[in-house]
Parts: structure tokens; C-alpha cells; sequence
């Protein structure tokens, strides 16, 4: 019983420990993106040694990875919302709203989502990085894309999985151009405001999947 006790207790450790790292990659990678943050960076910001980084994770890979799953992770609290909720088109709302605000308020994790799948071709034979890359999609990017398809199928559209997968690419572009204009309007100060309306920017997406009938 003891041993049990011991063990348990070292992995809630290991956890923390691995939630520690997560947190502080995530903060480095969204700010500078994941090729600008060096493992000694992280581990500046974590206090945990580059080898205790290691331990737990097996390359800067795994751990950007990680940092993703966990990132997305935090949608999936809409689920009993969505599973709870009369007003499907309110939260269909609100996911999309809360879709753009978090691209625009953390640009880097867009930047480091498509730095890893650019990867996938250039990492065509290392089997290791293809399974790493499978199980992040499976855990995290599916489960958002099933968040889409339930709230459409609950709304009772036709094409469902299309719909989600339409919704999805063009939140992402949303996110992608708006992020460009905002790093523009260093340079060009008449474009910091171009996008400042997220609320209209998130109702005008509602009325092309959700026309208002005449």
C-alpha cells in the first residue's frame, strides 16, 4: 500500500512537473514561434533544467506537440455546453467568437501549427515524428472538428463533417490575414483598427452558414 501510495505521489510530481514545462513552451512558442525558442529558453522559464525537460519529453518536437494538444484541449470545454444548451446558435456563436479572439490574441499558434505540418513531407521517413504528429490530430484537432459537426448536426444542416471542415479553414484564415494586418500596422498605423470588431467579424460568419430567411 505504501509503494502504491509513493508511486502515485511521483506521478502527480511528474504531471506538475510536465504541466510546468507545457505552460512555459507555450508562453515562449505563441510570443517568438516554435523555431525562434531554444530548449535553454525554456528552461529559463520553466526553472527546470534542460535535462529534466528531456526526461519528459524526448525532443523539442514531442514537447511543441504537447503544447498543442493542450492548447486545444481547453475548447473542449464546450462539450457539456454544447450537449446542455437550447440556444445552438448562440453557442455556434460563441465558438466561432471565441476561435478568433484566441488566433488574434496568440498568433504564434497558428505560426507553429503550420510549421508542423510543413514538416510532415520533410519528415516523410521518420516514423517516430509521422506517430507524433497522428496522435496530436487524433487528440486534438479532430476533437475541435467533431465540436463543429456536432453543433451543425444538432442544428439539423445538411453536410455536417463538410460544413465543420468549411468553418474551420476559413476561422483559420480569419485569424492568419488579421495576425498579417496587425504586423503591418507597425509599419502602417492607419491599420491598427482595421480589424478591431471581432463581434461584427463573428456575426458575419454566423449569416453565411446561417442566412436569415426573408
Amino acid at each position: 500500500m505504501c509503494k502504491m501510495k509513493s508511486l502515485n505521489k511521483k506521478q502527480q510530481r511528474s504531471e506538475k512537473t510536465k504541466g510546468t514545462i507545457i505552460d512555459a513552451a507555450k508562453k515562449l512558442f505563441f510570443a517568438h514561434g516554435f523555431s525562434d525558442v531554444s530548449t535553454e529558453q525554456i528552461a529559463k522559464e520553466s526553472g527546470i533544467s534542460k535535462g529534466g525537460i528531456f526526461h519528459h519529453f524526448s525532443s523539442k518536437e514531442e514537447l511543441g506537440l504537447s503544447v498543442l494538444r493542450s492548447t486545444l484541449d481547453d475548447f473542449k470545454h464546450l462539450l457539456p455546453i454544447i450537449e446542455e444548451s437550447e440556444d445552438l446558435r448562440a453557442v455556434m456563436r460563441m465558438v466561432i467568437s471565441e476561435t478568433m479572439s484566441f488566433g488574434r490574441e496568440n498568433p504564434g499558434f497558428i505560426k507553429m501549427l503550420i510549421w508542423f505540418l510543413l514538416r510532415i513531407d520533410e519528415e516523410a521517413d521518420n516514423k517516430k515524428f509521422y506517430f507524433m504528429m497522428k496522435e496530436a490530430f487524433l487528440e486534438s484537432l479532430l476533437p475541435y472538428h467533431q465540436i463543429l459537426e456536432s453543433l451543425f448536426v444538432r442544428l439539423e444542416q445538411t453536410h455536417p463533417r463538410e460544413k465543420a471542415l468549411l468553418l474551420m479553414g476559413l476561422l483559420d484564415g480569419i485569424i492568419i490575414y488579421t495576425t498579417y494586418v496587425d504586423k503591418l500596422s507597425k509599419f502602417e498605423p492607419e491599420l491598427a483598427d482595421y480589424f478591431d470588431d471581432f463581434d461584427n467579424l463573428a456575426d458575419l460568419v454566423m449569416e453565411l452558414f446561417f442566412p436569415k430567411k426573408e
